[in-house]
């Protein structure tokens, strides 16, 4: 009897049973989108280490600047307005002058806001010049005040909060345009960054 040889015919390489053959194809894209995923967030991490927060733990350079500015500007209009309506507005000493000076801190104040609105440093500087004007006003009556309980023209609280509100001001103003200058904030770059705000993320 004659024994059958074992065929020597080469296996095609549909033939040849592979484990790793049914899995699907498309894994190496995914992986490639998740590596340049963790990149994008390390790069984003990155990006918000370098902003500037508010006292560290609070909102970011260009909102400070917004949020005070803005108050500001509606506290001077509230007392604006009151001031103008009262029925002696006349018969006060120098209330013109007041008048005209309250306006002019109001646009200032206003062109403060369209400069961190619109990232520019010299709008800013002219408002950290104005805040630094302030700011010297509020130490000289701090350091002219009665403290024993004297006669004083001004509120101890009026010169406490305007000493401590310029503060502000002048640190809000003073990183934004620092920020600014050095290119660590631009119009680009904010709005890719995290923004800290005083409600989240302090």
């Amino acid at each position: 009897m004659f024994t059958s040889k074992p065929s020597k015919k080469p296996l095609l390489n549909a033939e040849i049973e592979d484990p790793n053959a049914a899995l699907p194809k498309t894994r190496q894209p995914k992986r490639e989108v998740a590596v340049g995923n963790e990149e994008e967030e390390e790069e984003g991490v990155r990006e918000r280490k370098l902003g500037h927060k508010l006292f560290f733990c609070c909102c970011d350079t260009k909102r400070a600047v917004l949020w005070l500015n803005i108050t500001f500007l509606l506290l001077n209009i509230f007392t604006f307005t009151a001031a103008i309506a009262r029925k002696d507005v006349e018969r006060a000493e120098g209330f013109t002058q007041g008048m005209i000076m309250r306006g002019c801190f109001m646009f200032v104040t206003f062109s403060t806001i369209l400069g961190a609105w619109w990232y520019s440093k010299t709008i800013v500087l002219v408002g950290l010049i104005f805040t630094t004007y302030q700011l010297t006003v509020a130490v000289m009556k701090a350091s002219k005040y009665d403290w024993n309980g004297g006669y004083n023209e001004d509120g101890e609280l009026e010169v406490i909060l305007s000493l401590i509100w310029n503060m502000l001001l002048f640190y809000a103003e003073g990183a934004f345009i620092w920020e600014l200058n050095d290119g660590i904030i631009t119009a680009e770059t904010y709005k890719r960054r995290e923004r800290y705000c005083c409600c989240f993320n302090c």
